[in-house]
This record gives structure tokens, C-alpha cells and sequence, in this order.
């Protein structure tokens, strides 16, 4: 492993785990849409974990997952379009960036990098 990607390197997960993870997630974000909110700053750090009373069959499935942190968070109406530009650089969608105006979309592409950083093990991206 290069000294790059040594200091981005995160928890290994396996198949099922992520998987677990990646329907909270989803489950989180149709919630938002069902009440018309765009998160806007979806990242792991904005997740909180609830742990469960009942015994389950591995150790993750004794939490769920929650999201967290609405301050950059907006209602949008149906189709409507926004163009401020904030978000969490790594988790931020290529229309925040290259200053377009969005749609609720721009949460997916956060997801996306979320699911890839727990395929791979390793951020997205370095920040610096």
C-alpha cells in the first residue's frame, strides 16, 4: 500500500455488512424525500447509531442507522433547483462543484461515494 493510501485506508466490511448499512442509508434518504428535504452534507460523519434491544444474529445488526446533521439541509419543492454551494468536499456531487444548480440528486452521489468507501475500504478521495 502506497503512503497515500495508507493514511486513507478504513475498517474493512463485508458484503452483508454493507449492505445492512447501504439500506439504512437508503431508508434514511427516502424519508428526506418523502418530506421533500435535500440532506446536502451526507457523509459517515453525520450517521448515528441507535443500538437495539432485541439480540440479533452479528453485531451490527444490534444498531441502526440514523441520519444526522440537517443544517445544510432544504426543502425543495417538486423538481425545484438550488444552487448554493456547501457540503463536505469528499461528499460533495460534481454540480456543487462546478457551482450548477442541483436537485435532491446530489444526495445520491454522496451515497455512492459512501458505498464505494465501504467496498473499498479507502476514501474516495484525499482532500488535500
Amino acid at each position: 500500500m502506497s503512503p497515500t493510501a495508507a493514511h486513507l485506508a478504513l475498517p474493512a466490511l463485508d458484503e452483508s455488512e454493507i449492505a445492512y448499512w447501504m439500506n439504512h442509508i437508503a431508508h434514511g434518504l427516502k424519508y428526506l424525500r418523502s418530506k421533500k428535504i435535500v440532506h446536502r452534507d451526507l457523509k459517515p460523519r453525520n450517521f448515528m447509531l441507535k443500538k437495539i434491544v432485541k439480540q440479533a444474529p452479528s453485531m451490527y445488526h444490534n444498531y441502526i442507522l440514523k441520519l444526522a446533521d440537517l443544517g445544510f439541509g432544504k426543502i425543495l419543492e417538486n423538481h425545484e433547483l438550488t444552487g448554493t454551494y456547501l457540503g463536505t468536499p469528499n461528499y460533495i456531487s460534481p454540480e456543487i462543484l462546478d457551482g450548477d444548480l442541483y436537485s435532491v440528486n446530489v444526495d445520491l452521489w454522496s451515497e455512492g461515494i459512501i458505498l464505494f468507501e465501504m467496498i473499498t475500504a479507502m476514501k474516495a478521495c484525499d482532500n488535500r
